[in-house]
This record gives structure tokens, sequence and C-alpha cells, in this order.
């Protein structure tokens, strides 16, 4: 087919809106959605360095992404400072509730979210959890299960605890192991093996 009549085809399947239409919106029906197939995922997916804020709140400690204001652009800063807008991010933190309302609103059935491991583990290597971060994931679950809408987790979104060996060695170099991550990370689903933490004399290889 011509391209000229490809377009005309594809037009002429349009439905047709009167002059009177185009100059009075509310004469036009908002026309039904066709239901979604069983199984469908319809939600939203987000990022914890990016939408959480509350970077050094109950305990967490300091991520790779606190100190890249510019992401990868840029090189490190020192410290954390004002231009890096994810450091407040959309305050998820303290604002899950109205914004997994909002979700539900929109009928989102499921919420895709990662997890902060500098919240969880602010240095990287400590023996027991954060008990603050487990209890600020519980509560984001809790309000999911309120309004009917399932987690998707992403286990880690570039949020390697600063202090870790792997935030300051080469990028080939990961911070969480099987160990760190649970069954999860043996599943089918994790067909990426998740390499321990780099040893001193990997990282200078």
């Amino acid at each position: 087919m011509h391209q000229d009549q490809h377009i005309t085809a594809q037009t002429t399947a349009l439905p047709r809106v009167s002059t009177e239409q185009r100059t009075n919106p509310a004469l036009t029906e908002p026309q039904p959605l066709g239901a979604f197939p069983d199984g469908f995922l319809f939600g939203g997916a987000t990022a914890a360095n990016q939408f959480e804020g509350a970077w050094n709140e109950d305990g967490k400690g300091p991520s790779l992404q606190d100190v890249l204001p510019a992401g990868g652009l840029h090189p490190r800063t020192a410290e954390p400072t004002e231009d890096n807008l994810k450091l407040e991010g959309i305050d998820f933190y303290h604002r899950y509730r109205e914004d997994i309302a909002l979700l539900a609103e929109m009928g989102f059935k499921v919420f895709r979210f990662s997890i902060a491991w500098s919240r969880i583990f602010p240095r990287g290597d400590e023996e027991t959890p954060n008990e603050a971060g487990l209890a600020f994931y519980d509560r984001v679950l809790d309000e999911l299960e309120k309004h009917g809408m399932d987690p998707l987790i992403t286990l880690s979104h570039y949020e390697t605890p600063l202090s870790s060996p792997s935030a300051t060695t080469k990028p080939r170099c990961t911070w969480w192991s099987s160990t760190t991550a649970g069954p999860a990370a043996n599943s089918s689903a994790s067909t990426n093996a998740t390499p321990a933490p780099c040893s001193p004399a990997t990282a200078s290889a």
C-alpha cells in the first residue's frame, strides 16, 4: 500500500467530530475503555532514590545517589549537597499514605517500588538491619493492602550504601550478595547471579 493510501486508511477509521463538538467539548461523551486482559498489571513504578526523600532520617545512611546530584553525568560530591533533588524527592517517606491513595484513585492495581538498602543497612555491612527502615516498608505494604494494590518490589535500584566497599571500587563490583538478598536472589526470576561484594584485592585488580 502506498504511504498516502495507508494514512488515508488510518484516518478514515477515526471517529468524526462535528464542528459543534469542537467548539463545545461538553458535547463529546467520553468513550469507555476496554477491559484489561486477565493478569495485566496496571500500575505505577518508582525508585527509592528518586522519590522517597528523608535521606538521613530514622537511621538511614547515605547512599551512592546522595552524592550524585546529577546522576552519573558528573563526579561525586564530597557530601550530600543542596542541589541534589533526590535528597527530598517527593517526600514519599512522609506522604506515602496520601500518595498511595492517589494511585488507588487512578485505578492502579499494582505499585512497583525499590528498597533503599541504605535505609535497611546504613553502612552496608551490619549484621542486623535498621528496624526503623524495616518498619517504614512494613507500613507501605500495609497501606497497599488497604487499597487492594499488589506490591512489585525491585530489590535494588542503584541504592548502594555509600560506606560499602562497592561504592568506592570499580563499577563491576556489586554490593549485595545472595546472602543479603535472601531467597529471592536464588529464584528463577533472578537469572543474573548476584556475586558477593568485591574484596580489596578484586577491586584493585
